[in-house]
């Protein structure tokens, strides 16, 4: 859903965003060993992700913009992990309770933003800055593992720029980044797709 607000000067606007995305992404495999069929595993996800954002664009003069805005993303993702081996005695799988886990993962990231710009002569400017807040829940039923995460950081953006020619310029910039671990990098419990491929995620790593 989108809405879009145009005012009566150039560049004036007013726009909110809202997403909603319910996925599944189910995958069953197998590992073999000398042909025989050892393990069957299966990664089942379901995900749910919601977006809202705001953003608001204000021209001052000819050459200067104003523009504030606020971004939520909320997800929540659960993961069912089953790993069952072959009985050889009964032939038959059964459910490796080593392996086999729950892990239900909660992101919600609320981030409020502003920068303004402006040229003067040859030498332009943008100045902006990032407050972001992040909440975290892991939630590993299998080990009793929770584990919980709240905290806030700054993001500045600083971008100098000075024409030398009408082809020539010089620019200067800083910014500040974040980059997040994906769920499976922060599941403690291993996962593989054959008996010598083994993955495991830190959940320290958030």
């Amino acid at each position: 859903m989108n809405f879009d607000k145009q005012f009566n000067t150039s560049g004036h606007k007013f726009t909110f965003d809202f997403q909603y995305e319910d996925s599944y992404d189910n995958e069953n495999s197998s590992v073999n060993v000398n042909g025989i069929t050892s393990e069957l595993v299966a990664n089942l996800v379901d995900s749910q992700r919601i977006l809202l954002q705001a953003d608001y664009v204000l021209p001052i003069g000819e050459k200067s913009q104003f523009e504030a805005g606020y971004r939520g993303n909320f997800n929540d993702q659960n993961t069912d992990y089953i790993v069952q081996f072959l009985n050889a005695d009964t032939n038959t799988f059964e459910v490796n309770t080593d392996l086999t886990n729950r892990f239900n993962y909660r992101e919600y990231l609320t981030a409020f933003y502003t920068q303004y710009g402006s040229k003067i002569g040859k030498f332009s400017y943008l100045l902006g800055l990032r407050m972001e807040n992040t909440r975290l829940t892991l939630d590993q039923p299998t080990s009793g593992d929770f584990n919980k995460k709240n905290y806030t950081g700054l993001f500045p953006t600083v971008n100098l720029n000075y024409e030398l020619s009408d082809s020539e310029n010089v620019t200067l910039a800083y910014n500040r980044r974040l980059r997040r671990p994906r769920s499976y990098f922060i599941n403690p419990f291993p996962s593989r797709s054959s008996v010598t491929s083994v993955f495991q995620g830190n959940r320290f790593r958030s």
